[in-house]
Formats: structure tokens, sequence, C-alpha cells
């Protein structure tokens, strides 16, 4: 999720590369954001809608289902997060159930 100012896309774009440096899974990278811009093309952009929420409170347009275009399991990162080592256990423990 990254709306407004506070994270540039430099923020999705080293989390996306961390994951894809520290995971042996293949995974697909989502952004729900209000501005594309500076974003690196393997991500897949979701424009977030117009609607009277402040701050983090956007993040909980990710529960919306007609946002995502399968009903796949799903891991959500923090944009601060940094990853160092192998997440790959993170991915096989999502499933239906959790």
């Amino acid at each position: 999720m990254k709306w407004g100012t506070r994270y540039g896309p430099e923020f999705v774009n080293r989390l996306y590369k961390s994951i894809k440096r520290h995971t042996k899974k293949t995974t697909k990278f989502y952004c729900f954001t209000d501005d594309e811009e500076g974003l690196l093309l393997p991500i897949k952009k979701k424009r977030v809608y117009d609607l009277p929420l402040h701050t983090y409170w956007w993040k909980m347009t990710i529960f919306d289902k007609t946002m995502w275009d399968n009903n796949e399991p799903t891991l959500y990162f923090d944009l601060d997060v940094i990853i160092q080592s192998d997440i790959t256990y993170l991915f096989e423990k999502v499933n239906r159930k959790l």
C-alpha cells in the first residue's frame, strides 16, 4: 500500500527486489497505490479508489475482494520492512485456511 507522499516508489521497488531475492517461490507482487509513477514494470499496480480515508486506514482496501484478480493466499508486507534472509517458509505456510 503506497498512498500519499510518505513513501516514494523506491520503497516499493526495494521491497519487491528483496522479496524476489529472498524467496525460491514464484510470486506476484501487487502495489495498491494512488500514484504508479516510478514503480518497476513487474509490479502489478492496483489503483486505490477515492474514499474519505486518512493515513493508515487506506490499508483496509486490501480486504476488498473486488481489488484482486484471483483468490490466491496472500502475504502483506509494510513498505518499510527490510527482508534480510530467506522467507520461502512464509509462502509455504500461507494457505486458504489461514
